[in-house]
């Protein structure tokens, strides 16, 4: 889609937050700006469909980077995000490197055109794009996984033992004298 009106990039922005069958979007020189950028944000944080994104040309300034940037950690379906042109500064494309720390499903970030982000920046959010680096988070994510149900399950098994000896102590009218 080129060329779509701030109003009516907003629009779809909203419509797609419900979506769950569209993979890729290109909205090329749409006029979508730093607040736009927020409502788009908010469908790269809820949408699970959407796999490629093209805000390129889309004028989201650092304000929208961010807002996008933020809404990618919660994200993982989108694999591909191209900004290109977007008039992005480190302060925008920084968040990115914080972002993917985050993320494990973005393998492209798209940012030329944004001659205010560095080459120091970008190595930075290519080196958080190696495969190794996104291989590491995702077993880094995993173990997290894996500890979270441990706890879970430990902590009924605890609530069950300690169901079952309030039954057994009421039932005979004694506190039970086991330990933990």
């Amino acid at each position: 889609l080129e060329g779509l009106s701030t109003e009516q990039a907003a629009l779809l922005a909203e419509a797609l937050t419900a979506n769950n069958v569209l993979a890729t979007l290109d909205l090329w020189r749409c006029r979508i700006d730093e607040h736009g950028a927020r409502a788009w944000a908010e469908v790269v944080r809820t949408n699970s469909s959407l796999t490629e994104l093209s805000l390129r040309h889309a004028g989201i300034t650092d304000v929208g980077a961010r807002a996008i940037a933020d809404a990618l950690r919660r994200n993982s379906s989108i694999t591909r995000l191209d900004l290109t042109a977007c008039d992005m500064t480190d302060a925008g494309a920084k968040r990115f490197v914080d972002a993917l720390s985050a993320n494990v499903a973005l393998s492209q970030l798209q940012l030329q055109g944004n001659f205010e982000v560095s080459q120091a920046m970008r190595a930075a959010i290519e080196e958080q794009l190696m495969p190794e680096a996104r291989e590491q988070r995702i077993q880094e994510k995993l173990q997290r996984e894996k500890e979270k149900e441990e706890a879970a399950a430990d902590a009924a098994k605890k609530a069950k033992t300690f169901g079952a000896r309030s039954l057994r102590a009421r039932r005979t009218g004694r506190p039970d004298s086991r330990s933990s």
